[in-house]
């Protein structure tokens, strides 16, 4: 069956689906099963993609895929007049279907055929995740992106900052250099214009595989805080086959915090719920935003913790002092509490 048979079944399948949902809501499962089946054997997908990069257009957790080029084009004029800087891509532009790309990138939904009779779908059901940590850094990757290229200063330097965070706690890999598994290899780059030696990190095996897609050697996998301190002041390029972000010092500026103010959190929690507490769980609870982790920080200067007198942290319309007059027995499980609230409004958010 050639592509062009694929895609008129396809686009059949869509619109029996797209009529059942309108009339009645429910769809049969093995229907859907048939759809999900055929869909992974086309061939050739066009998507739309942040302008410039191999870096798929996710906007609200959705990504864009389309059986013809038509119908993707018709969706990046609608995004183009709402001035999201999208272009048409046609997939594969590596090993992989398009819709592992997308989980990759850390999309929740796939609209298909967007305003032709289109569908939307989890993207789990074609695609699991292949990595997590890799995830998590696409997906900031791609909102930073989407920011730089909208001019969104502040939308940027909110989603870098997040990638810092998420890149300190994550781990990469690298493809050895030959006299030394410890290093990664030295390739030459160009940085600010200037030809450079540098080192090329992977957020995951498909981002190392599309730069080094003819080496049968094992990729390393390893902290990225370890490989930095192994390697002070060496410049790392991330991804350098669709993003190519250069980590530089401040990242590990980033790191040397990080590690800082997260012992710190640490050892207050455990003071405060013992060793048996959940130390790990309120840990990452406090320092998941960074103005709770702020206020919680500053509030470990004097000889006993003290709660800010003015320019508080509200969630919900709650401080941590009010939760310690509530609900909360001690600082460290407001903070927590205040953390967990704003992972409820964000959840909320998301699904309205």
């Amino acid at each position: 069956m050639d592509n062009k048979t694929i895609d008129r079944s396809l686009e059949a399948q869509l619109a029996s689906i797209h009529e059942a949902q309108t009339q009645s809501g429910t769809v049969n499962a093995d229907d859907v099963q048939q759809f999900i089946v055929q869909a992974k054997s086309l061939p050739n997908w066009y998507f739309l993609s942040c302008r410039g990069f191999n870096i798929p257009f996710i906007h609200e957790g959705k990504a864009y895929a389309f059986t013809n080029e038509q119908f993707a084009e018709r969706a990046r004029l609608h995004y183009a007049r709402r001035a999201f800087p999208v272009e048409v891509q046609k997939h594969p532009i590596y090993n992989g279907s398009v819709f592992e790309m997308f989980v990759r990138y850390g999309a929740k939904t796939v609209s298909i055929n967007k305003g032709a009779s289109g569908i939307s779908m989890k993207a789990e059901m074609f695609a699991a995740p292949e990595d997590t940590d890799g995830a998590a850094l696409n997906r900031l990757v791609a909102e930073m992106t989407m920011k730089m290229l909208q001019g969104d200063e502040r939308g940027y330097e909110e989603a870098a900052d997040g990638f810092s965070r998420a890149f300190c706690a994550a781990s990469v890999l690298y493809f050895p250099s030959p006299n030394d598994s410890d290093m990664p290899k030295m390739e030459k780059g160009y940085i600010d214009g200037a030809e450079k030696d540098v080192f090329y990190i992977f957020s995951d095996s498909v981002e190392a595989r599309m730069f080094y897609p003819s080496l049968r050697a094992r990729f390393v996998r390893v902290y990225t805080k370890e490989l930095l301190t192994r390697m002070p002041g060496a410049e790392f390029v991330m991804n350098p086959a669709s993003s190519s972000i250069l980590i530089g010092n401040d990242i590990r500026d980033e790191i040397e915090e990080y590690r800082s103010y997260r012992r710190r959190v640490q050892e207050e929690v455990e003071k405060m719920v013992g060793p048996t507490g959940d130390v790990h769980a309120l840990s990452e609870a406090i320092l998941k935003y960074n103005d709770i982790r702020s206020e919680f920080v500053a509030g470990l200067n004097g000889d006993e913790f003290e709660l800010p007198k003015s320019n508080c942290v509200v969630v919900n319309g709650y401080t941590a002092s009010m939760l310690m007059r509530t609900v909360a027995p001690n600082h460290v499980e407001a903070y927590a509490k205040l953390s967990k609230m704003r992972d409820a409004l964000t959840a909320g958010e998301q699904r309205s």
